[in-house]
Formats: structure tokens, C-alpha cells, sequence
């Protein structure tokens, strides 16, 4: 009768815990036959690097006959076996907006007795993380399913697939970043029949190309006064540094480099070109640090008024295309000077209003410093009184 042959441990396991439904068994704790059967008895290890363990009992049968093996009791041995070793890695860990990086996803269990087997985990990426097209998703995992559809946010493993005992496999995918920053991706836990090996974790750096603005100052300006055309590259939101910077632009017609140029920048290297009364400022091979600015500046100037919008060509660099930069100077004409006599004709010695008008209305700034002469010819001289006035800002 199974539920009459009871086993009592002569010592308790020394880095796990015998138990008995769930009640742990110290020495001297007893179970039978028939919890052995009902898959009672379980084994529970406390986590240390140990690989084995072991347990002495005694049997005693229905009639109370005790069995100690002569003496020297029976022994269990237990051999410790842990889940695989679970990692990935993204190579090449740092790429550019719309990059591609290869996630590798390592299931090791070289140091391991049994092979592990129905191999499952989940990765959700982080925002801004997707498969690539195409995914070139593989795995060596024997028998092994694996889902990563291109474009998609998450690559499954499941299927019943096993790793050897004493091998490893691998997982890749091909992934890439949408949005700037450290993408950190923390898969779900990775499960076998050998238990559950946790998490793996890494961080993909997703660079965005520099920043990109062009302004002119001051602005407006009047015909041929120069103003400051400024470039700012920005690289401050990258833990890398831009290279190769490269950018051509081909000024509106009517505006010219002005003599001299002034051109200087702050950029790293690089030959930043503005020839005097040219159409055109290019810049080669310079470069801007990690989490930096920098600058280009060039003056420029108009022979004739207009509005004049000003878009710069792509800036290119080592992390891609900062598209265009574009702003609008505005130069204004100068007043419109005309005088007329009211009135006129006039007889000997009548007197005649000479109108002086400044006209600045198709001008966005002000005009100062106004100043004139006017020689009145023979023999037209000013009455008296000369009734002079002005309308004109002080």
C-alpha cells in the first residue's frame, strides 16, 4: 500500500528545500509513497551558483519495518540545472533618423546539462523603434517560430523551439529608429523548460541631423546697406559629432556677397567660401561637436530694393540631411523726392507756395538723417515773411 511505505529524511538538502505539498521537510520529516506519486514531493533551490545537492532518508514499510540501507541510509542526488544565459545587443549601437541596426538576441546555455526546450519570449519596442524593410529576421533556435513583420513594433518567439545543451542560438532582426534620442529596449522574459532565464536589455542612440536655420541682420536694410546673413547649425540635442558639413547658397537675384565679406566662422575646420559680389556662400568639410552649435556668417548687401526670399540648398553631414534654410531681407528703396510750386504761374512779384515732398510710403522703415539743399535760381528769392514749415519728423 503506497500510502503505508513512508520515507523520513534523515537531513534536510543543504541549498534547496524538500517539500512536501507545499510544507517544507527538515530532518526527521516524513513523506510516502503516495505523495511521491501524486507529485507532492518538490524541490525548491535557493539560487546559489551550486549545481548539485543531496538528501539522506530511511523506508519503513506498512509493518513498521525500517529500512536505513545497512546503516549508511539512502541517498538522493540531485544535479542543479539553470535557464540559459538571455542578452541581446544592437550593432552598430548608435545610427541616424531612419538608420539600421542589427538586434541580436543570444540564448547561451553552454554551461548547461539538458537542453532547454518550447523557447518563448516577447520584445515590445520603445517608441520610436521599428522592424526594418526588409526585417532579414532569422533564427537558429531548432525548430523555433519566429515572427518580426516589417514595419512592426515587436518580434515573437515561440513555436517549441530548444537550445542543446552545451550550445547556444541566436535571434536577429533588423531595427531602426524613427525619433532621436537612447531607445532602451527591455524584452519580456525569455521561458524554456528550464525555467525562466528574465529579461535582456540594451540601448539603441538614434542620432538626428543638425538643426538648420538661416537669418539676416539687420533687417530691413536700405539699397547697398549690409547685413549679417548668420547660419546656425545645430548639434545640441546629439551625442555624437556632425562631420563633413556641407551646404551651398545661391543668394536672389540682386544680392551679392559684399566687399568686403566678413565671412568667419565657428564651426570646427572646414573652408567656408563668399567671394565679394558673388551669388553665392559654400561651405566644405567642417564639423560640430557633440551637444554644440555653430555658426557661418557672411555679409551681404542689394544694389536695387525688393523683398528677397533666400533658401539655401540641403545642409548635409555624416548624420544626414538638414534639409533647407530659408529667410527674407527686405531692402527698401529710398525716399521718393519731388517739389512743385502753388501756385503757377504768378505775376511780378506774387507770392508762390514751393512744396517739398518725402515720400517713404513703399518703405518698411523709417528714413533719418534726411537732409537736402535747394539753390533757388535768379531772380526767385524767399518772401517775407517765408512762412516755412514741415511736416517732417523733427
Amino acid at each position: 500500500n503506497a500510502g503505508e511505505v513512508t520515507y523520513a529524511l534523515v537531513n534536510a538538502p543543504a541549498t534547496g528545500t524538500v517539500r512536501n505539498g507545499g510544507g517544507a521537510l527538515t530532518g526527521g520529516g516524513s513523506f510516502t509513497q503516495a505523495d511521491v506519486d501524486g507529485s507532492q514531493l518538490t524541490y525548491d533551490h535557493n539560487g546559489s551558483e551550486t549545481t548539485s545537492d543531496t538528501f539522506a532518508f530511511t523506508v519503513t514499510d506498512g509493518a513498521g519495518n525500517v529500512n536505513n540501507n545497512g546503516g549508511a541510509n539512502f541517498t538522493f542526488n540531485l544535479t542543479i540545472v539553470s535557464a540559459p544565459a538571455f542578452a541581446k545587443a544592437f550593432t552598430p549601437d548608435t545610427v541616424t533618423e531612419g538608420g539600421t541596426s542589427t538586434l541580436l538576441f543570444t540564448i547561451d546555455n553552454t554551461g548547461g546539462a539538458l537542453d532547454a526546450t518550447d523557447l518563448a519570449f516577447t520584445d515590445d519596442f520603445p517608441a520610436g523603434m521599428v522592424i526594418a524593410t526588409p526585417a532579414n529576421a532569422s533564427t537558429t533556435c531548432p525548430g523555433s517560430s519566429l515572427t518580426a513583420l516589417a514595419e512592426g513594433i515587436s518580434i515573437n518567439l515561440a513555436g517549441g523551439g530548444s537550445v542543446l545543451a552545451g550550445t547556444s542560438c541566436e535571434v536577429t532582426v533588423d531595427v531602426g529608429g524613427n525619433n532621436s534620442g537612447a531607445l532602451v529596449n527591455t524584452s519580456g522574459d525569455l521561458t524554456s523548460s528550464l525555467g525562466n532565464s528574465g529579461s535582456a536589455s540594451d540601448t539603441l542612440f538614434v542620432n538626428s541631423a543638425p538643426g538648420f536655420s538661416k537669418v539676416f541682420a539687420p533687417n530691413p536694410v536700405a539699397v547697398r546697406e549690409v547685413a549679417t546673413l548668420t547660419y546656425t547649425i545645430d548639434n545640441s540635442a546629439n551625442g555624437v559629432d556632425a562631420t563633413n558639413l556641407t551646404l551651398t547658397d545661391n543668394l536672389p537675384e540682386t544680392l551679392v556677397v559684399a566687399d568686403p565679406s566678413n565671412a568667419a566662422t565657428t564651426c570646427t575646420g572646414g573652408v567656408l567660401t563668399a567671394i565679394p559680389e558673388s551669388a553665392t556662400v559654400s561651405y566644405a568639410s567642417g564639423s560640430v561637436n557633440a551637444g554644440a552649435s555653430c555658426t557661418l556668417s557672411v555679409d551681404v548687401n542689394s544694389p536695387a530694393p525688393g523683398s528677397f526670399e533666400s533658401i539655401s540648398e540641403e545642409l548635409t553631414s555624416s548624420l544626414g540631411s538638414s534639409g533647407t534654410a530659408a529667410d527674407t531681407l527686405r531692402v527698401n528703396p529710398p525716399p521718393v523726392f519731388s517739389k512743385v510750386f502753388d501756385p503757377n504761374p504768378v505775376s511780378e512779384n506774387e507770392i508762390t507756395t514751393l512744396t517739398y515732398t518725402i515720400n517713404n510710403a513703399v518703405s518698411t522703415a523709417s528714413a533719418t538723417d534726411l537732409d537736402f539743399t535747394d539753390v533757388l535760381p535768379a531772380p526767385v528769392v524767399i518772401a517775407t515773411p517765408a512762412n516755412a514749415s514741415s511736416t517732417c519728423t523733427a
